[in-house]
């Protein structure tokens, strides 16, 4: 399932039911529709250009490392790990826990919990001492005036997420 995801990814992409499921609020604007959807393998090419500018030679490496470093670890651990083992700050309808408080290696994700919880949320953190090293790079962004932040989990006074789900929706433990 790890190796076979960019397979069912690509089908998925390609479903317009699960495009209006699961796409609702995405952008579809010029931009997505004459460039990533129209090249895309765009980005990809850029990445390894970038890579290449900033590093040389030893930017081939980088780019390795970093295509494969990403879909192992937000597909194969984070979703395997991240349901299984770890923390919960809310009850959920599925089993997603925490990894770990500090979300370093892959985009926050290793604050799975937080993600399921509030998945329209542009930050992961939901407790004052977890860390999501990707809310600190969209905050960077919106400072510089190239990002804006759309929508997070709105904070209780003492630094938690507020959640509320009806008891018949909780998952069960």
């Amino acid at each position: 399932m790890l190796f076979g995801g960019v397979a069912l990814y690509r089908l998925a992409a390609r479903d317009p039911d699960v495009i209006g499921a699961y796409g609702f609020g995405t952008p579809d604007d010029w931009l997505e529709r004459h460039v990533y959807g129209a090249h895309r393998l765009l980005g990809i090419g850029m990445l390894l250009l970038v890579d290449l500018a900033l590093f040389g030679l030893p930017g081939l490496l980088v780019y390795l490392v970093q295509i494969l470093w990403i879909p192992f670890w937000a597909a194969g651990v984070v979703n395997g790990v991240g349901h299984y083992f770890g923390y919960r700050n809310f009850e959920t309808r599925d089993a997603s826990r925490n990894i770990l408080p500090l979300g370093l290696l892959i985009g926050g994700e290793e604050l799975h919990n937080n993600h399921h919880a509030h998945a329209y949320s542009a930050r992961f953190s939901s407790k004052w001492w977890e860390l999501d090293i990707s809310w600190l790079y969209i905050r960077i962004l919106e400072r510089v005036g190239l990002a804006t932040v759309k929508r997070t989990a709105r904070l209780r006074r003492g630094g938690d997420t507020e959640r509320q789900i009806p008891a018949n929706k909780r998952a069960s433990a």
